[in-house]
């Protein structure tokens, strides 16, 4: 069966989405697409006057949209130069980037490394910085049957920890660090 008969009678997953700049008008209704962002709380402006104000709508913030027909790939600030997302269309990399990713796998401990490179600034914290590194990489997606809805392979992390010991300066780096990978 074809990936549009697939489609045929599925029931459409919406969310909100704040586009800007070049991402406005990179997909049509109708279109399946992939948003990449920052999910944002909206208050709800229903229950003002309350105290209570405990109705909040979810949104998200595209940093890039991803059109599933292979149509369009836009990403904020990005007209294809060379991106990790161009990359995995087909684009080779270069010699000397093979020998550094070389070099790099060559470590005996490469964990290790990956973790004491996370965030330097911030001394010990060796077991967070574990679980942040990971995380970075993220999982697999699983399909539990044949008409299912996939399950996101990425984990969530709660850090909870002292006043004053980094741990947002350690999410803030995980977060540059993400739209890096």
């Amino acid at each position: 069966m074809g990936g549009e008969q697939r489609e045929t009678g599925r029931i459409p997953r919406t969310v909100e989405c704040h586009l800007t700049s070049d991402l406005c008008d990179s997909c049509v209704p109708g279109d399946t697409v992939i948003v990449t962002g920052i999910v944002r709380v909206n208050n709800d402006g229903s229950s003002r006057g309350n105290k209570d104000q405990c109705m909040f709508l979810l949104y998200i913030d595209a940093t890039s949209v991803s059109n599933t027909k292979g149509q369009l790939s836009k990403s904020v600030g990005e007209e294809s130069s060379g991106s990790l997302e161009d990359r995995s269309g087909g684009e080779e990399f270069s010699l000397k980037e093979l020998y550094a990713v070389q070099e790099i796998q060559s470590q005996p401990d490469l964990l290790r490394l990956l973790v004491h490179s996370l965030c330097p600034a911030i001394y010990g914290h060796l077991l967070v910085k574990a679980a942040l590194a990971l995380a970075l990489f993220g999982g697999r997606q699983k399909h539990m049957g044949k008409n299912s809805v996939p399950v996101r392979g990425d984990p969530h992390i709660l850090i909870v920890g002292d006043p004053g010991l980094g741990k947002s300066q350690m999410l803030q780096v995980t977060e540059r660090r993400k739209l890096a990978l």
